[in-house]
């Protein structure tokens, strides 16, 4: 038995003990109780070292109704798989995707006589989907990682990161990246990508505004829209209240050069995400209600987070308020999100402005704090507070509002 086979089974057997919840001592008991090799034996079994024994593993294959049985094929296509992963990851190239469908149609054929084949599917199709919907499958992929021996795990960490964050199921997990990003630092694009959002993530704004500008003109240069716009968005949201100036002058002419065609589906209603919000800061309210328009089309799940913005491009242009406006799906979107949506549909069934007032102050804004937004989401809901303390004649509640989050308006945009 070739000595990456042995590694191979050594992880199939540790994820499913681990899986089993059973301890090394009981795992390597056969159905009579006796042990099937030594504990330490087992040990290094489950740690890659190799075991000269091949009877040790196949019996404890055996043991726990596993299967092993390897295919020229189905190895060609792990390894594209693999080749791809940092394109279909990072990139978010299209084409990557494509191809690694394709590769895991022919894995399918042998997934039957292999369950490591089985696993390595699982965990492929888990990243393609990116389904966060499900907090025990996002924790078995985070799990499933380990079970591949590769040298570098960046590609699948970030992926699963990334569908992690945009669920905001379970920020521990985020502990699994930062580790390995911390231990296996080089200067590629990409890991120079994923630390510059790591830091992010830990509030390390002034290291990011050091790197943001150079990065995001290379990963614009080398053609990976993907990260360029993820580091885009994260640009926008960073300077808005540094330098709004430089947002509209320098970073809406380079989004407005794009062709839109290009893109995928997902980059389109990243590019979207970015383009709306330029548009409303630079005056242009009705180019950014008519993309606003093709968002919601587009990536509903997405518009719910700009539902604010769209609701006052709609009032500054008289456009008049219908019952379609409110017939979103929240069920799967953010909470703090779905109480600004809430808050305009309590506002135009009647609802009173001191009920109102309220509202925005002790769920929308409490909400909203605890979550990354957009500098102009945080606006226009300001903006509203303050209209309602003026229709109230009661500034209570603004004033205790500045005082709590008068940071996020540092800069007037």
């Amino acid at each position: 038995m070739a000595h990456k086979d042995k590694q191979r089974i050594g992880a199939l057997l540790k994820y499913t003990r681990q899986h089993l919840n059973l301890k090394q001592q009981a795992f390597i008991l056969d159905k009579h109780g006796v042990p099937i090799c030594s504990l330490r034996t087992y040990i290094k079994i489950e740690n890659g070292e190799e075991v000269k024994n091949d009877d040790f593993y196949e019996l404890l294959l055996k043991r726990w109704y596993l299967k092993y049985v390897t295919h020229p094929a189905a190895e060609k296509a792990m390894t594209a798989c693999f080749s791809l992963l940092e394109d279909l990851c990072i990139y978010e190239e299209s084409t990557a995707k494509t191809q690694m469908q394709a590769h895991l149609r022919e894995l399918l054929y042998y997934e039957d006589q292999n369950d490591y084949y089985l696993l390595f599917h699982r965990l492929m199709a888990f990243l393609l989907a990116k389904d966060g919907s499900n907090l025990e499958a996002l924790r078995d992929a985070f799990t499933l990682v380990s079970l591949f021996g590769r040298d570098d795990y960046t590609p699948f960490y970030f992926a699963l990161n990334e569908i992690n964050v945009m669920s905001q199921l379970d920020t521990d997990l985020t502990h699994h990246l930062t580790t390995y990003l911390r231990q296996n630092q080089d200067d590629s694009l990409s890991n120079r990508f994923i630390q510059l959002i790591l830091d992010h993530y830990e509030g390390k704004h002034y290291g990011v505004m050091q790197r943001i500008g150079d990065l995001t003109e290379d990963l614009f240069c080398t053609g990976h829209r993907h990260a360029w716009l993820t580091c885009l968005q994260l640009q926008i949201l960073l300077l808005w209240r540094i330098d709004p100036a430089y947002v509209k002058s320098r970073l809406l002419p380079r989004l407005q050069a794009v062709d839109e065609d290009s893109l995928a589906l997902d980059d389109h209603i990243a590019y979207l995400s970015c383009l709306a919000p330029l548009l409303w800061s630079s005056q242009k309210t009705q180019a950014a209600y008519e993309v606003l328009l093709t968002l919601r089309d587009l990536g509903p799940h997405q518009f719910l987070g700009f539902f604010p913005l769209y609701m006052h491009c709609k009032e500054n242009l008289g456009l008049p308020i219908e019952k379609n406006d409110f017939s979103l799906d929240t069920q799967s979107g953010d909470s703090s999100y779905y109480l600004a949506y809430h808050y305009y549909q309590m506002k135009y069934a009647g609802q009173s402005p001191q009920f109102l007032l309220k509202y925005l102050y002790q769920d929308v804004f409490a909400s909203l704090e605890k979550g990354t937004l957009d500098f102009c989401i945080w606006r226009i809901l300001w903006d509203e507070m303050a209209r309602l303390c003026q229709q109230t004649e009661s500034y209570k509640y603004f004033y205790l509002c500045y005082r709590k989050y008068a940071h996020f308006f540092a800069t007037d945009g």
